[in-house]
């Protein structure tokens, strides 16, 4: 059996208080990669008190309060990391506003990784409403792949 080295890795996983984002942290952490937790800032749910939390017992977690319109303080968050998952969602439904949050903020992500030296992957986990967003999205069916 061969023996499994610690990763050397760091992932950034941004939103990190999103449900896939928590899970995706989870996992990443279990498997011993150091992991920057990004959630939003002044964030007051569950999910992030128990991320700044787990801050104190997990030794390969940072925690890094972001604002995806803050273009900078994404950029703090992804220093050092060879990677990027992008979470970002909003379990309360989508308006246009919301809509328009999450896609510049998308676009922010993107154009921060671009200015690192580190980031050699971009995993989407977004809602699906990013990327197809109809005013009558209510009517249309489901999409499973």
């Amino acid at each position: 059996m061969m023996n499994q080295e610690k990763p050397t890795s760091c992932c950034c996983v941004l939103d990190a208080s999103t449900y896939v984002g928590f899970w995706i942290l989870k996992r990443l952490l279990s498997r011993g990669y150091s992991v920057h937790a990004a959630i939003r800032k002044n964030g007051e749910s569950m999910t992030e008190e128990k991320i700044r939390d787990m801050q104190a017992t997990e030794e390969g977690l940072t925690v890094y309060d972001v604002d995806v319109l803050d273009y900078q303080s994404i950029l703090v968050s992804l220093n050092n990391c060879s990677a990027v998952f992008c979470c970002l969602d909003n379990p309360q439904g989508y308006d246009e506003k919301e809509v328009d949050l999450e896609v510049r903020g998308a676009i922010n992500v993107v154009e921060a990784c671009a200015r690192t030296e580190t980031i050699e992957k971009i995993v989407f986990s977004s809602s699906l409403t990013a990327a197809i967003w109809r005013d009558n999205i209510g009517t249309q069916k489901d999409v499973d792949e």
